[in-house]
């Protein structure tokens, strides 16, 4: 399936670079992984990836093309995922990272940005009021780290 190409690709990466990787993946590949608090569920991102320095999640998005907003370049996720994950990053107190695989659109290539860094929230509406999508959240290219 394309995103477990992509979940497999920076797995591979994060290994040669010295982390142990565990796959976060349900039995049903339609349903998210979920972790349950005490008062809701929470969806799991795609990996856990433990290193010398302890232990962070990793999320991974593969992408085609950038969003452009305001002459800049954009890339993001669902918003309720993000919702999910910031809650995530904080109850745990861990680091949470999503990577992002850019193809075919320049520039190219991992692009990573912790959980926490401000962005942009996308309410899926045309200035209309027209829904056109569901919400999203996207960060600007300048807040994003390329992966070598």
């Amino acid at each position: 399936m394309w995103g477990q190409e992509g979940e497999k690709e920076v797995s591979t990466m994060l290994v040669k670079r010295g982390n142990v990787i565990v796959p976060v993946y349900q039995f049903d590949c339609k349903t998210a992984p979920m972790c349950l608090t005490e008062n809701k569920k929470l969806i799991l991102p795609d990996l856990q990836c433990l290193n010398e320095t302890g232990f962070s999640w990793i999320e991974v998005k593969r992408k085609n093309q950038w969003v452009i907003w305001d002459d800049l370049y954009e890339t993001g996720c669902d918003y309720r995922q993000y919702l999910h994950y910031k809650e995530l990053a904080e109850i745990t107190n861990k680091p949470f990272y999503i990577i992002f695989k850019h193809e075919e659109k320049e520039p190219t290539g991992f692009f990573a940005v912790d959980i926490r860094e401000s962005g942009r929230h996308w309410n899926g509406r045309k200035a209309s009021g027209d829904v056109v999508h569901h919400e999203m959240f996207f960060w600007p290219i300048n807040k994003l780290k390329q992966l070598k």
